[in-house]
């Protein structure tokens, strides 16, 4: 699942930036609405 959000990255400067925002993200919501 946390895989998905790699896709959706497309720029490769962003892509480091977003992985551990994204995925930290996720796994906050994930918590937050569950």
């Amino acid at each position: 699942m946390v895989t998905i959000h790699t896709h959706l990255v497309g720029n490769d400067f962003l892509g480091c930036a977003r992985e551990t925002n994204f995925s930290l993200a996720i796994l906050f919501v994930q918590f937050y609405f569950y």
